[in-house]
């Protein structure tokens, strides 16, 4: 933008509006880079083994921790799909069995949960197993 000279109004408040929003683009970066960097930290300081399982991050493993805490205060792992919402609710009616979609829970797990179970099928390796 150095060697374009605005010929109009217009053209100059359109220059403004380009530098301010470089600005904001990178503070915002900044911003990204130094919240994974907390993210790294807080993972750290917790010692989980999260990040070495296929499919799961530095993003979605601070998501989960940060949603679930402590696992083992889930006796099961149905108390832990019930909590989250991936466990089919009962909707059994006299002989008919059936069961639908639990639309309840935390969805930003279910969510997280789904995004790491995409992956590992993506990918050759313990998680597809």
């Amino acid at each position: 933008m150095k060697g374009i000279r605005p010929a109009t109004a217009t053209d100059h408040c359109l220059g403004d509006i380009a530098r301010d929003l470089l600005a904001d683009l990178r503070r915002l970066d900044r911003q990204v880079k130094d919240n994974e960097a907390q993210m790294r930290d807080a993972l750290a300081a917790a010692r989980t083994s999260l990040t070495s399982l296929p499919g799961l991050g530095t993003v979605l493993a601070a998501k989960l921790l940060g949603h679930v805490g402590d696992i083992s205060r889930f006796p099961t792992d149905h108390h832990f799909a019930s909590y989250v919402g991936s466990a089919p609710l009962d909707a059994s009616s006299g002989k008919r069995v059936r069961h639908r979609l639990n639309i309840g829970g935390i969805r930003a797990l279910n969510s997280a949960l789904h995004i790491i179970a995409v992956c590992q099928i993506r990918n050759d390796g313990r998680g597809r197993e």
